[in-house]
This record gives C-alpha cells, structure tokens and sequence, in this order.
C-alpha cells in the first residue's frame, strides 16, 4: 500500500457487536461463554462462510475463551440476520447500525461490541477487549492519493477532509449512520494502517488462515 498510495486520512471506523436473539436465555457475554464451555458445540454462530470476518471473530473467541461454538456458515451477511432473527442459530456478528433498529423493538439482544472500547452508541454494552476476546479486527474507511502526491497537497487535503468531518451536517450524518468520525494526521493513519496490518497478520496465523482462505 505505502508503495502505490499516500495515506490522507482515516475518516470513519464502524463498530459492529455479537448479537443473539430476543429469547436467548442468555443476557451477557460470559453467560454464553459459560454455557458453551458447560456443553461443547451447542452454540452456533453464524458466519458469513469460510474466512469472512464473522467467521475469524468467531474463531478467536472459541480460542480465546476456550469453547467449541459450532459455526454456521451463511451466503452472505443477509441470510445470517435473517437466521439471527427467526431463531435459527444461537448468536452472530453485525454491524450496530443496521441493526440498532431491531435492538431498540427488542427484537435480538447485543452482548459485546467488538473492540476495545465500548460504542458511543451502545454505551451500556461491554466491548470484547473488555471481556478478553477482542481480535482487534477493525472495520474503516479512509482516504488514500498516489504515492508521488506532493506532501503540500496530502496535507492540503488532509485539512479539507478534516474540516468536512467536523462539519455540523456530516456529523449528523454519521452520527445517524452509527460510523464514529476520526479525521487524523497522514503520520497518524501511516502508523494506523501498519499496525492494523501487523495485526491481521498476527491473527490470521494463529488461527491457522492462510491469505488464501480469505474472500476478497
């Protein structure tokens, strides 16, 4: 990536969290935990196949919690929040966003945001990094130029994506969208960008995925 592009800014990251449905009987993280170590592979966790980021986090908590979740994989992120809903697995991933709404009609139940903090939009729910399962996957969006850009002109654009972050309008937008605005330095994002990339790499082997496995 620092071969071909610039790095201008991170613009958003975008939570996501561990859901179960409305009648699961269990209310917490560690209650689960507790009820999948009692019985191995009698909770399923839908996935969106092989590889996919629900499947990777799915993978780190069996490793790091010491359980035996069995993972049900879906065709997409559609068909495991229809699962999720009609009862058919016993948890899953997905953005907080979309499915903000179906929490707020006490439709499924949110047991853990992913990351390590909490979600300024879920204040009252615990992060994975608090429970000790957080695999420190992160879903943003930024904005990169080619690598020959001027430094006078990344920096020019930096200050012009930051200003439209901190711009009343956008901010509704985002807050709205459930996305947390970031708007840091060029440096800022280049060091971003390598750990998050360590880390992946770190991740991925020691669960055993080769680059391979993974869909693009």
């Amino acid at each position: 990536v620092e071969r071909d592009f610039a790095a201008v800014t991170n613009l958003i990251i975008s939570s996501s969290a561990l859901y179960v449905p409305a009648s699961s009987p269990y209310n917490s993280f560690r209650e689960l935990i507790a009820a999948a170590k009692a019985k191995p592979g009698s909770i399923n966790f839908g996935t969106w196949g092989a590889g996919s980021v629900p499947d990777i986090v799915a993978k780190y908590v069996n490793n790091q919690m010491g359980v035996e979740m069995a993972l049900i994989p879906y065709k997409g992120a559609q068909p495991g929040l229809m699962a999720i809903l009609a009862n058919e697995i016993q948890i899953t991933y997905f953005g907080i966003g979309p499915l903000l709404p179906q929490m707020r009609a006490g439709k499924v139940k949110l047991l853990a945001v992913t990351g390590s903090k909490r979600s300024v939009f879920v204040p009252e729910v615990p992060s994975l990094g608090e429970l000790g399962a957080d695999s420190g996957i992160l879903s943003y969006f930024g904005v990169w130029t080619a690598a020959q850009t001027p430094r006078p002109m990344v920096d020019a654009l930096n200050a012009e994506f930051v200003k439209a972050l901190r711009a009343p309008p956008i901010a509704k937008v985002l807050n709205d969208l459930t996305v947390e605005p970031v708007g840091n330095t060029p440096s800022e994002f280049e060091k971003f960008i390598v750990a998050d990339r360590a880390n992946a790499g770190r991740l991925l082997k020691s669960l055993g995925i080769k680059p391979a496995d993974v869909p693009n």
